[in-house]
């Protein structure tokens, strides 16, 4: 039922609105899903790669490549997007072949697009501390792969799991189409931004940490203390941003949020 919802809700959106929600969803799953393993990938080289893939044209975007990125991103989206599609021995190793690019298939120091080999020894399951939903999956593998063909504990733990991610999801769609309208009431209204204020209003939508200030401005910027104020006071007389209560030399700014529920209302 939640999932009908965020689908049903997905349907109502705009073109632009729907790639914007899915871009940030999948750059948001490949990288939870890479840190389940411990493995950290950078943000924008996951974003990039995924727009690349989607043919997507993201503005501020810069080019990354990275080859391991790469491969976990073709998987991602195999998987995501076909997921119709019969899970055959074939996909299940160009899967763990995308993980390993640059490695040959067979033959090497490491076993790649194969089935694993025990011949050594089984396979442990080793943790240590990172994430929350880390220690479950392995806590559940471990004891599934142990004991018995009974799955019921890890359909629970997975179904949890999916729940959870249906809910995240929700959560970034809002957030995409916030940000979608936000930038069609700027263009209705004609409020023409320079590259400075755009950059900081992108940030402010991509989950902005703390509270945003002269001093983050310049930073974020590039900018003398005079360029940013200059900015800082254009965007507040167009009703873009707005000055937060606590002011002196705590003043900080946040958005306006009227221009998203001007459109929101139409």
């Amino acid at each position: 039922m939640r999932q009908g919802l965020v689908l049903g809700k997905m349907r109502g959106y705009g073109f632009a609105a729907q790639w914007t929600a899915t871009l940030k969803v999948l750059t948001e799953e490949t990288i939870k899903s890479s840190a389940i393993e411990g493995v950290v990938l950078d943000p924008e080289n996951v974003r990039s790669s995924l727009a690349r893939r989607l043919g997507l044209e993201v503005a501020g975007l810069k080019v990354h490549k990275d080859s391991y990125v790469d491969g976990v991103v073709e998987m991602m989206l195999d998987a995501t997007q076909k997921f119709k599609e019969p899970l055959t021995k074939e996909r299940l190793f160009d899967w763990h072949a995308d993980l390993f690019p640059g490695v040959r298939r067979t033959g090497d120091k490491f076993r790649v697009g194969a089935w694993r080999d025990d011949s050594q020894g089984p396979m442990q399951v080793v943790s240590g501390p990172i994430l929350e939903e880390r220690k479950g999956y392995y806590d559940v593998l471990e004891k599934t792969q142990a004991g018995s063909l009974d799955t019921t504990e890890w359909l629970t733990w997975f179904l949890g799991c999916l729940d959870r991610a249906i809910e995240q999801s929700s959560r970034i769609s809002d957030s995409a189409l916030e940000k979608e309208l936000f930038w069609q009431d700027l263009k209705k209204r004609k409020v023409c931004l320079n590259d400075r204020e755009k950059k900081v209003l992108n940030k402010l939508f991509s989950g902005f940490e703390g509270k945003l200030t002269r001093e983050k401005w310049m930073k974020i910027t590039k900018a003398s203390s005079r360029t940013a104020l200059r900015d800082i006071e254009e965007l507040i007389a167009a009703g873009v941003i707005e000055q937060e209560e606590a002011g002196g030399r705590s003043t900080s700014y946040r958005l306006k949020r009227t221009a998203t529920i001007r459109g929101q209302d139409q």
